[in-house]
């Protein structure tokens, strides 16, 4: 038996394997991360038959668009829609092409999940970065060789796992007879399976694969095979959900010498990842007969030098500027010349205005902005530690507006120095729960309208719908299935409201719940009240979109500034670097720009760079 044959038979291990690890907790965690987002999966070679699974899993399950590609199919699209995150496949994590797609992910400010066997710790210092998640899968019991096959099969095994579809160990495929050349039929459950096909015959030069849908034969393609059908092969891959079309397409093909049929009796994901699996036993036999080892086939000499080939210099480094982040707030482009000057004009002006401010305050979002939303139960890091510690003693006031109750409370007790408590105002739950850090704990008395509406709203909870928080002056709503985003969330919690409330109830949206409090108050109230008796203040937040919790706070003045997502008000709410610089870490140099005085300091914004893409390519 060959070292790849051996591999194949290996797979029920490997399924049961992926079936017990990662925990149930950690696909959760990652599975929130894809909820009601669009997506962009990204793999190569053999992980490319992964990328297209998780497109069709992604469409199947979360009803968003989805796109599988290459990396450097990634790194040379256009822009992605807002929300979009990037899932990366690679099981060792160490290709230039796997640190492509993350840069390119990371420089448009998208959030990145990676599906690896490597640790986080592990990671090359290229894969590091600030919006990151990784999924570790277990191991095989021996590694890949140039075909990946236990690597693929427990990464789909996982990947069907986080959609909430776990996998049975499907019997391997029996060989068959595969001629030099091979049509691949397939409905929507077969991509990825058609994808293996043709990657593991061409990559060996054992046949000559195109692979095309039931429907998409029937244009023309079927000529062609016409011509060469005595040395063709028609595999034909089918499960519940394409059984009927493709029986009758092959039922209208003459004879059937030259059609073998792979066919799970599942539906969906659970068949795509059958079909996957069961036709990784497609290449033995023609391998035998050509005398090679697929896990060890001879390496052309210039092989090794594309593989390795230094090409990044080559592609252009996508990152939207400050001006161009607004133009997207406002559905336009940057090809747009009037309305980029306009947009450009607007930033000088705000600039101007900033700079010759004094401020005796900073005003903070908590969640995405001084802490990374997945990390918010952690202290900010040491730097932005150290530069707000710092901050207050030189007498500068600090603020605080979060929709984050007692736990923001203790918190900041925690890493904030007791001396300086008394310089911490503190806006809770949406700014419905107002004091100092110096004082202790009072939460104010329940708003009645809150419970009216929480009566209501945990009814989603009962429904499985949504997981529901009722405190006493905020409801805090977020997610509790793939298929639903924060925004749509917010639709149904509007709608859900009780009559009489909704004149006194708003409601905001985080980058991972819904949270419902009285309209008289916000986080801009923290602002009016620490303003009203101390002066100037900074304000700066994550959610400066419309909708978004921090979006009153940045409009309510002129002196604002986004980490995050931005409105498409040119005089206000402005992000200051690029896309790739957002959240804690643009917080972070934010605070190395202050100029302290005797309690109170000075900002100066960077110049905006009038021409669009200014972004300098990495090195290699």
């Amino acid at each position: 038996m060959s070292t790849y044959a051996a591999s194949v038979s290996g797979i029920p291990a490997d399924v049961r394997k992926a079936s017990e690890l990662p925990s149930h907790q950690a696909l959760a965690a990652f599975a929130e991360k894809l909820s009601g987002r669009c997506l962009v999966a990204v793999g190569s070679g053999g992980a490319l038959a992964l990328a297209e699974l998780a497109a069709f899993a992604h469409r199947q399950s979360v009803r968003r668009s989805a796109w599988a590609m290459t990396p450097l199919g990634f790194a040379q699209s256009g822009p992605m829609p807002t929300g979009t995150v990037v899932l990366v496949f690679s099981a060792r994590a160490k290709h230039p092409d796997t640190a492509l797609a993350v840069s390119r992910a990371r420089r448009e400010g998208l959030d990145i999940l990676l599906v690896t066997e490597r640790a986080p710790e592990d990671l090359p210092e290229a894969l590091k970065v600030g919006n990151l998640s990784v999924l570790t899968v277990p191991p095989g019991d021996t590694e890949d060789g140039f075909l990946a096959t236990g690597s693929v099969v427990r990464m789909a095994v996982v990947l069907s796992r986080v959609y909430g579809y776990p996998v049975s160990s499907p019997s391997i495929e029996p060989s068959v007879h595969i001629q030099e050349r091979v049509i691949v039929l397939h409905g929507l459950e077969g991509v990825a399976a058609a994808v293996d096909v043709e990657t593991r015959l061409h990559e060996l030069g054992l046949a000559a694969v195109q692979r095309t849908d039931f429907r998409n034969f029937a244009h023309g393609r079927h000529v062609g095979f016409s011509r060469h059908s005595e040395a063709t092969t028609i595999l034909a891959l089918t499960g519940e959900d394409s059984r009927e079309l493709c029986l009758r397409t092959l039922g209208r093909i003459p004879g059937n010498e030259g059609v073998t049929l792979v066919e799970s009796a599942e539906s969906g994901l659970k068949a795509a990842v059958e079909l996957l699996i069961k036709v990784m036993s497609v290449p033995i036999p023609l391998a035998n007969a050509a005398g090679i080892e697929p896990s060890r086939p001879e390496v052309p000499y210039f092989g090794r030098q594309l593989y390795h080939l230094p090409y990044k210099r080559s592609l252009p480094v996508f990152s939207l500027a400050p001006v161009e982040q607004k133009l997207r707030a406002a559905g336009l482009t940057a090809e747009q010349r009037d309305l980029h000057h306009f947009f450009s004009e607007g930033y000088d002006a705000w600039r101007k205005q900033v700079c010759r401010a004094e401020f005796v305050g900073l005003l903070l979002d908590y969640d995405g902005t001084c802490v990374a939303t997945r990390n918010r139960w952690d202290p900010p890091a040491d730097e932005i530690r150290s530069s707000l510690i710092g901050m207050l003693r030189a007498g500068v006031r600090l603020a605080v507006a979060s929709g984050r109750g007692d736990s923001l409370f203790f918190g900041l007790r925690e890493w904030i120095p007791k001396d300086f408590w008394p310089l911490v105002d503190l806006g809770l739950h949406n700014g419905s729960w107002q004091q100092n850090l110096a004082d202790e704990l009072m939460e104010p008395r329940s708003v009645e309208s809150i419970r009216e509406a929480g009566g209501v709203l945990t009814r989603l909870e009962h429904l499985g719908v949504a997981k529901v928080k009722v405190g006493a002056h905020q409801i805090s709503l977020s997610p509790s299935t793939l298929s639903q985003s924060i925004t749509e969330l917010h639709h149904l919690a509007a709608s859900l409201l009780p009559a009489s409330s909704r004149g006194s109830l708003s409601l905001r949206t985080s980058a991972h719940s819904v949270d419902v409090f009285p309209s008289t108050a916000g986080k801009v109230m923290t602002l009016d009240r620490v303003q009203t008796r101390y002066g100037r203040y900074l304000s700066i937040g994550d959610q400066g979109g419309p909708g978004g919790n921090d979006f009153d706070l940045l409009h309510a003045s002129v002196d604002s500034i986004t980490v995050g997502q931005t409105s498409a008000d040119p005089s206000r709410c402005w992000p200051l670097f690029g896309t790739d610089v957002q959240n804690e870490v643009a917080l972070g140099r934010i605070l190395g720009r202050l100029r302290l005085r005797a309690a109170t300091f000075r900002f100066s914004p960077p110049t905006a760079k009038a021409e669009h893409g200014t972004s300098t390519p990495p090195s290699e």
